[in-house]
């Protein structure tokens, strides 16, 4: 194995975590509801007045 197939392999990786943080960012975020508060994050802050499900998430373009 290269050197350079290393290289390539390892951007492909932080791409992937790029996305695996976004995503969890955005569960956290939208769809998690607080125990004490009962409601998300995005709902405290007047962002929306529902909590989201992952296909809201999926269909909503800025965050894919």
């Amino acid at each position: 194995m290269s050197v350079n197939q290393r290289q390539n392999k390892f951007g492909k990786l932080w791409q992937q975590t790029k996305v695996t943080v976004r995503l969890v960012v955005s569960y956290f975020n939208w769809i998690w509801q607080h125990s004490r508060y009962k409601s998300t994050a995005a709902q405290r802050a007047g962002l929306t007045d529902h909590r989201w499900s992952w296909q809201d998430i999926l269909s909503f373009p800025t965050i894919i």
